[in-house]
């Protein structure tokens, strides 16, 4: 099925458990996709995504770029979203993971990454 975040079908119904690797801050609007997701979410919703400890808007129109990315996400911020959309119950997780990147995915390091399960009451 091919959709948009934004507008998340009907049909799919009432799911268990909803997951955000890593895609928020691709997300203009990431609270937006929060919500949808969370009106489709009976019990759980995981956020995974790179640790950043602040929110940075991240687009320069000087220079063009990012032209992947919009966001710097904090767990404090993602977990503030998480508890607006009725997910009170939070765990957060700190990790590392290894991040493969370059043309053909030659180089890779190690990146700090949090997650966070949110669990309605």
């Amino acid at each position: 099925m091919v959709g948009s975040v934004y507008n998340l079908p009907k049909e799919i119904g009432l799911v268990d458990i909803t997951t955000f690797g890593s895609v928020l801050l691709h997300l203009r609007d990431p609270f937006l996709s929060l919500q949808k997701a969370a009106d489709l979410t009976g019990e759980t919703l995981v956020v995974s995504t790179f640790l950043i400890p602040f929110l940075n808007f991240l687009p320069n129109p000087d220079l063009g770029e990012p032209w992947d990315t919009w966001w710097n996400l904090s767990p404090e911020l993602v977990s503030r979203f998480l508890k607006i959309l009725g997910f009170s119950k939070l765990n957060v997780s700190y990790h590392n993971q290894i991040h493969h990147y370059g043309k053909q995915l030659e180089r890779s390091r190690s990146r700090q990454m949090f997650t966070i399960i949110g669990q309605r009451n």
